[in-house]
């Protein structure tokens, strides 16, 4: 993982323009170093949630207290995780491996060392899956506004809304586009302030453009172009780029979404939390610009789905994904290693689609899974005498 010279260094932005766009200022006229000198690079939605910070004195504070939230919400996730997994059917985790599997893994070390807020995008889609199993409006316009505030907060999330269809969410997913549209409106300005940044400083993170691919990143369409390109193969470098990464990602999600979308709604909804981790794993995968903090998601989906009962074929692209998970330095070049991650995301969505079978083989069988042991003891409880 390449470790900056000091920690927390993206969450520089968030702290100094937050405090500017309370103060009245124009958050996108500051100038900071992270680790260039570059003004805010995220969409106006995305200081709402760091508004405290002008209630703290300084960085170091603030830097803090954002590095145990973030800790919290990722531990808190794998707890879920956990019982998610139990639900499923598949054998438990001793807590304290899981935990440490998930904080130790590279994409949650290197969100926690760079202080970036996808911890964010993680609490809004747990909250969310939670949201969505009270089967109720009101829950409907929860889940269905968390995952659009998600999606202004980091793009790549918006995989979710149309991933509620999937789901069997129709009311989710028009909550969803509605408070969107609310959301944009909102700070219009700051959007396009947004969008002028963008277009500014892509040159100095886009692979495409200045042909770095490094160990950190996982931008599919720039991988597939430059790992031609160093083979000596100019073929694919007038098409399009994220032509390339949706056919790449095209195998996963169909690996993933079949089996869920041909489930029943009352059994679909025990794989809500797993299925949304990986759709928002894959989307990153299509950005033009993708670090792999924004991975996070995989290790929580692994630990939903993954297990011997999973299958040979995910158990594989698990083991073959490891080099990666853990966080040092191995001598692996950067295109072998995105090749990697793209294994890991295999090993969530076959172990997901494994899940699915499995689910709907229970249901043919007249088999009951833990969760619904659970559900039938709440429901009928035993009399006493």
């Amino acid at each position: 993982m390449p470790l900056w010279d000091k920690l927390s260094v993206d969450f520089t932005g968030n702290f100094l323009c937050s405090r500017a766009w309370v103060s009245g200022a124009d958050p996108y006229k500051v100038h900071f170093s992270s680790p260039f000198p570059v003004t805010y690079g995220y969409t106006p939605q995305t200081l709402w949630h760091f508004a405290w910070c002008a209630l703290v004195p300084s960085r170091h504070a603030a830097s803090l207290v954002w590095f145990a939230a973030s800790t919290a919400i990722i531990a808190c996730a794998a707890v879920i995780c956990l019982r998610q997994r139990t639900r499923l059917g598949l054998r438990p985790i001793d807590p304290a491996l899981a935990l440490a599997m998930v904080l130790f893994s590279s994409p949650v070390f290197f969100e926690l060392e760079r202080a970036n807020c996808n911890g964010l995008i993680l609490l809004h889609v747990l909250l969310a899956a939670a949201a969505l199993r009270l089967r109720s409006f009101g829950g409907d316009l929860a889940a269905g506004s968390l995952l659009a505030l998600a999606a202004w907060t980091k793009i790549y999330p918006a995989a979710a809304i149309p991933a509620l269809l999937v789901l069997g969410r129709p009311r989710a997913f028009a909550a969803a586009i509605c408070a969107g549209i609310l959301f944009g409106v909102l700070d219009l300005g700051g959007l396009r302030e947004f969008w002028l940044h963008r277009q500014a400083t892509a040159s100095m993170h886009h692979p495409a453009v200045h042909g770095a691919y490094d160990l950190f990143m996982h931008p599919a369409g720039a991988w597939w172009v430059l790992l031609w390109r160093k083979a000596g193969i100019t073929f694919f470098e007038g098409g399009s780029q994220s032509l390339y990464a949706a056919a790449i990602m095209a195998p996963f999600l169909l690996v993933a979404t079949i089996p869920v979308w041909r489930m029943r709604a009352p059994k679909r909804e025990m794989l809500t939390l797993p299925y949304l981790l990986i759709v928002i794993s894959a989307a990153t995968f299509l950005l033009p610009i993708a670090n792999d903090y924004n991975l996070l998601f995989l290790p929580l989906a692994l630990v939903c789905v993954i297990g011997p009962q999973s299958g040979w074929l995910a158990v594989t692209l698990f083991i073959a994904a490891l080099p990666w998970l853990q966080p040092f330095r191995v001598p692996i070049d950067a295109f072998t290693m995105t090749a990697l991650k793209l294994c890991c995301l295999g090993a969530a969505a076959v172990g997901l689609h494994a899940r699915a079978r499995f689910i709907d083989a229970s249901a043919e069988s007249g088999t009951a899974l833990p969760d619904e042991h659970h559900r039938e003891e709440v429901s009928c409880p035993k009399p006493v005498h």
